[in-house]
């Protein structure tokens, strides 16, 4: 005969669930609370590098592509900057809403309705790897009087100070900070 640990137990079997179910609850509730869809600051920073096979020494070029992603509340705020020795050429900085959050895929859908252009003033013409998205983004706020796409948080790694994100349509990945 197996022995009832109830019998002894003064608690009853739903007791014990209700305490596993709300320690459950509360350690869930702990973790995505950790991470905020609300509040979201991201700097990824790129270098650009030659083809390998071109006739100078060294591969790496001095050129870099920063884009510094801020969410606050339902406000979005998307700065591309395009630079050369840590000095900054040419930038597109776009403003939006948050349209939706979905929690289940991390994905973050704007709606962009202003871009604006900053340029260098010694720039005698807006810098080739900036100047195709400059153009997309025109024609479709001429279109359609706003951008939209998502943004997907990929994979967060807290220790290592990481994130990365996905944009579709387009696919470009981004392993960002957070710091």
């Amino acid at each position: 005969m197996i022995p009832n640990i109830f019998a002894v137990s003064r608690f009853k079997p739903w007791q014990v669930l209700l305490v596993v179910m709300l320690g459950l609850g509360l350690l869930l509730y702990g973790y995505t609370a950790s991470f905020s869809h609300k509040s979201l600051h991201l700097e990824c920073h790129a270098q650009l590098h030659q083809p390998p096979f071109s006739n100078t020494a060294s591969s790496l070029l001095r050129h870099s592509l920063t884009l510094v992603v801020q969410v606050r509340d339902k406000k979005v705020n998307l700065d591309y900057r395009y630079g050369l020795n840590d000095k900054a050429l040419a930038s597109i900085n776009y403003s939006g809403v948050v349209k939706h959050f979905e929690v289940g895929t991390m994905t973050y859908q704007f709606d962009l309705a202003q871009a604006n252009v900053k340029m260098d003033l010694l720039q005698t013409e807006i810098p080739e790897p900036i100047r195709e998205d400059i153009k997309r983004s025109r024609a479709a706020l001429i279109a359609l009087g706003k951008m939209s796409f998502n943004m997907q948080i990929v994979d967060i790694n807290r220790i290592d100070d990481y994130t990365l994100i996905e944009f579709t349509p387009s696919g470009h990945l981004w392993a960002c900070s957070s710091r």
